[in-house]
């Protein structure tokens, strides 16, 4: 997930609200004392020691920072949020890392663990807003020439969401090409992206593998039994942007991987390892990558570098592009003279 989607996820388990600036470790002037921000650079070097998914880095990156603390680089920083901003720019000078951040959240408290678990109260919350927005799957529709496209502006939810993903795909299920567009998709995981990427795949297949540093695991994640029709040989197409991150960038790698997909668009954002919130003090936390995907097929991820699609295209354009190409597919499967007028009619119309 992208870093204001990151910053969100830590604001939503946040608890507390209108505390004064005098409780947030600052003066009677407002400005920060020299005691938390060496409370917070010293809860973040423990905290990136133990937890960041490359231990040497971790290392590193809380070296540095107490190195800066210890030359008093930080000591003529008096704004909060000019303090988490500069801690996570030295960070990133240390190790270049998307799904880093360092976050201020002002007048509210961070919740006990980071936000690890939520209240059930916040649970409901989120739940209600995952099915107000329909889990974030936002059109699904056929074109004419019997393509369909299914768009995805976030890949959330647990094993509610399920029918959503079922009711898209059965609509999707007489097409004869497929083009899931996620070029504005925010990211997101869990079940939500094994579940979909379940329906392209005939045998069970291992997806993907995650290893988490904390744990000192790599678990392995397999297909799951779905609802109605899989999407079985027929083309699909994935059109991404440079802003297409994280669990979007999953779906289109391993589909890349397993040469069940063709990748239309821009590289991608280009961040791999899963993150978690972690508190620092009361109004200062961490999202902290803890965990790296491990493709099967590559044995490597996407991190740094993006997917690379198999075909380039502005983003704006990669929808034609695909559909075109999706075209040309489903024509060579037609004999019969309206099908292939159909098609002929929705080729010519891309010409205009």
């Amino acid at each position: 997930m992208k870093k204001n989607a990151l910053r969100d996820s830590l604001l939503m388990i946040v608890i507390g609200v209108g505390l004064t600036r005098s409780g947030l470790g600052q003066d009677a002037s407002g400005k920060m004392t020299a005691d938390l921000r060496r409370q917070v650079i010293e809860a973040a070097t423990l905290e990136l020691e133990a937890k960041y998914v490359y231990p040497d880095a971790g290392k590193a990156m809380g070296a540095r920072l107490l190195a800066n603390l210890k030359a008093g680089a930080y000591d003529r920083i008096d704004d909060p949020e000019d303090l988490a901003k500069r801690l996570e720019s030295d960070l990133q000078t240390v190790h270049a890392d998307k799904h880093l951040e360092l976050v201020y959240v002002g007048d509210h408290i961070i919740g006990a663990g980071g936000g690890s678990g939520l209240s059930p109260k916040t649970l409901a919350r989120l739940r209600d807003f995952e099915r107000f927005s329909n889990f974030d799957f936002q059109k699904v529709e056929r074109l004419p020439g019997n393509v369909g496209v299914l768009v995805i502006k976030a890949i959330t939810g647990g094993p509610e969401m399920r029918a959503t993903v079922a009711g898209a795909m059965a609509f999707l299920a007489n097409t004869d090409a497929l083009i899931l567009d996620l070029r504005e998709c925010q990211g997101g995981g869990g079940e939500t992206l094994t579940y979909l990427c379940s329906y392209f795949f005939e045998d069970r297949t291992e997806l993907t593998g995650f290893y988490d540093r904390i744990a000192n695991k790599l678990e392995r994640r397999w297909t799951q039994r779905v609802s109605g029709p899989k999407y079985l040989d027929k083309p699909v197409f994935v059109l991404t942007s440079s802003k297409t991150p994280s669990a979007a960038e999953s779906l289109a790698y391993t589909l890349q991987a397993a040469k069940r997909a063709i990748i239309v668009g821009q590289t991608t954002w280009g961040g791999a390892n899963p993150s978690m919130p972690v508190k620092l003090t009361d109004h200062f936390g961490m999202i902290m990558p803890f965990g790296r995907a491990v493709n099967p097929i590559t044995h490597g991820n996407w991190e740094g570098t993006g997917v690379i699609p198999d075909i380039k295209s502005e983003a704006p354009q990669a929808l034609i592009e695909a559909y075109r190409r999706a075209l040309q597919d489903v024509q060579a499967n037609y004999q019969d003279e309206w099908m292939r007028e159909e098609i002929q009619k929705a080729l010519e119309a891309l010409k205009r």
